[in-house]
């Protein structure tokens, strides 16, 4: 048998890793990007393990149906951070949320530029913007804050009465939910106020308002069980038009609303679906049955699929199922680690 000298085998194995690298690059799509072809894409938060620093942006091409996961770091040339929480996108400029990492990647989505970074932020979870200006929810905090965007600064702290989550606009008023307290709150943000509140139930994270301007609140019910999850349908005034419990005390995160259908999702082992028809909620029906599955978001594209996120163990890579509008299974795709929400740009 020949004999290798140590450096003869050194090389080998770094030309074994050079052509590893390079098939590995070209099955997940790793090209750098020139910037993206808009309602093509859905943006997936891979949140990534606590304090692991390995949250990334995952695309999903939705007319080849792939899935890559370094638009992000082509982008800035740098990790995008510790718990990638939410998307708040406005035109084609992309506003990446890092919750634990208390910072705001922004990214021009046709042109892969990284425009920059909002820093000295609490613990951010969502966004909502006016002209501007841009205001962020925060856990642990009981604040809101607000962003100048023409800085990247924040520039003010806006009282809140708990742990704020996520937020809507109510004409020039923000509504907005909260995670340790039983009422949602109505915020003038111009004078920092409180001027109204509705009852909720404990750890209302969900938030969305129906094409008619009705408001859907989910409640994940008390951490100890003494309170059901529930579901409150409230008008524009604040008033409740409907309430119901959901049988067994359960954490909702993965919760969605088809806006086209007026129908609700939320999965506990099972999907189940809820409608809405005028000021009645229906009873929930087992909708999906994806047996194995750690199901931890659901996405609701109207005009396509349901997308639901397999977390699988939260620590290593998971899985995008996606399905259409009767439950029928579509295709997968593996994504990033802990994969969470699809947003569609």
């Amino acid at each position: 048998m020949k004999n290798f000298t140590l450096n003869q085998l050194l090389a080998f194995f770094i030309c074994l890793l050079f052509l590893w690298g390079c098939n590995s690059d070209d099955d997940m799509g790793n090209t750098p990007s020139t910037g993206l072809e808009k309602d093509r894409y859905g943006l997936v938060v891979n949140e990534g393990g606590f304090q692991q620093a390995n949250a990334t942006l995952g695309l999903i091409d939705l007319d080849e149906r792939t899935f890559r996961d370094s638009f992000f770091i082509e982008t800035a040339n740098a990790p995008l951070g510790d718990i990638f929480q939410s998307i708040y996108i406005e035109g084609n400029i992309a506003y990446l949320v890092v919750n634990n990492s208390g910072t705001i990647e922004v990214v021009d989505l046709s042109t892969a530029d990284h425009l920059g970074t909002i820093s000295g932020l609490s613990s951010p979870r969502y966004l909502e913007i006016s002209g501007s200006t841009a205001y962020a929810t925060n856990l642990f905090e009981n604040h809101l804050q607000k962003i100048d965007l023409s800085t990247f600064e924040v520039t003010a702290e806006i009282p809140f009465p708990g742990w704020s989550e996520q937020l809507i606009w109510l004409e020039d008023q923000l509504f907005v939910s909260c995670i340790n307290c039983e009422h949602a709150y109505l915020i003038d943000p111009v004078t920092a106020e409180v001027t109204d509140s509705v009852f909720t139930g404990p750890n209302a994270g969900y938030i969305k308002q129906l094409n008619n301007n009705d408001i859907v609140v989910v409640s994940t019910g008390s951490f100890d069980g003494t309170v059901s999850p529930s579901i409150t349908l409230i008008n524009s005034d604040l008033e409740i038009l409907d309430s119901k419990y959901l049988s067994a005390p359960n954490f909702y995160g993965a919760v969605d609303i088809d806006l086209d259908r007026n129908t609700l999702y939320f999965a506990d082992e099972s999907v189940h679906s809820v409608s809405i028809s005028g000021s009645e909620i229906g009873d929930p029906q087992i909708f999906i049955d994806p047996a194995g599955k750690s199901i931890y978001k659901i996405t609701s594209d109207p005009g396509g699929y349901l997308y639901l996120t397999n977390a699988r163990d939260f620590s290593s890579q998971g899985e995008i199922l996606v399905y259409d509008h009767s439950g029928n299974f579509i295709y997968a795709l593996e994504a990033g680690i802990l994969p969470s929400t699809v947003y569609f740009y």
